[in-house]
């Protein structure tokens, strides 16, 4: 399936760009949501981001991100009971490009959704959005849209 445009509802761009600010320098880390409703051809609707702890033990001296997976698993249960589903992920690049590192696109998901932000001396400097639409595939960037209120 094509993806040619991510729509941010009204707040989720916000949670994300504090999470990682306040996070700064270590990657901040979380989970996209969505509940596949008025979703368009070609787009992502996505209602929520919800933040998880950054488990890796290397994360501080070589910028990694790792999601525990019970936090997780817990994470999805939530929001399967309240009618959402997981549709990628979030996280930051402290001084570095909003862009997929190597490790990043080892372990990317295919179809699943990745927003990179990049934050330097804790301050947000841009989001983008990526997908690999099956394991083969080359990655692709994707247009963030924001709703605001």
């Amino acid at each position: 399936m094509e993806h040619n445009r991510i729509l941010l509802e009204s707040g989720v761009f916000e949670k994300i760009k504090k999470y990682a600010e306040d996070s700064y320098p270590v990657e901040a880390c979380g989970v996209l949501l969505t509940d596949n409703k008025k979703v368009t051809s070609g787009q992502i609707r996505i209602t929520d981001a919800c933040s998880i702890e950054n488990t890796a033990e290397s994360h501080r001296l070589r910028g990694y991100f790792s999601i525990d997976p019970m936090a997780l698993f817990a994470t999805e249960k939530k929001a399967s009971e309240n009618g959402f589903s997981v549709a990628g992920f979030y996280h930051s690049h402290p001084d570095n490009e909003a862009i997929p590192s190597a490790e990043d696109e080892k372990y990317m998901v295919p179809g699943q959704i990745y927003l990179i932000t990049s934050v330097r001396k804790g301050i947000f400097i841009e989001i983008k959005g990526y997908i690999k639409d099956h394991p083969d595939a080359e990655i692709c960037e994707v247009k963030i849209f924001c709703r605001f209120p």
